[in-house]
């Protein structure tokens, strides 16, 4: 299961209706709602019992995941929704505090409350 390329829909589906870029309705919340009970449960459960995706170092399925989970992490998954799936902070967090992530993500904060200010009516 290619799950990056299923986390990706998910992602822009809930979140691009908040920059404006869909329209809000029913795909939102589906959006959402894969992507915390469908796509994500199974890579908490992998992320769980290893520091990386694929062996004891970053990789490039690290490096795709990252991308995927980035837009989530930084607008759509608050600290309520991130406790559900520590592992995949932690692990996200791991990501951050890799020399060649910090060159590119040079400032990082989560999202910290539903963007509900986000919302372009």
């Amino acid at each position: 299961m290619d799950v990056a390329r299923s986390i990706d829909p998910a992602v822009t589906s809930w979140l691009y209706p908040f920059f404006g870029f869909l329209p809000m309705d029913d795909a939102s919340k589906r959006g959402k709602d894969d992507l915390i009970n469908k796509w994500l449960p199974p890579v908490e459960n992998h992320l769980k019992k290893r520091s990386w995706f694929v062996g004891d170092r970053v990789t490039l399925a690290d490096t795709v995941f990252f991308g995927a989970m980035f837009q989530a992490m930084k607008y759509g998954m608050d600290p309520e929704i991130r406790k559900k799936f520590p592992a995949i902070t932690e692990w996200f967090d791991r990501c951050l505090s890799e020399v060649n992530f910090k060159k590119v993500y040079k400032e990082f904060n989560y999202c910290n409350a539903p963007r509900i200010d986000m919302i372009r009516r």
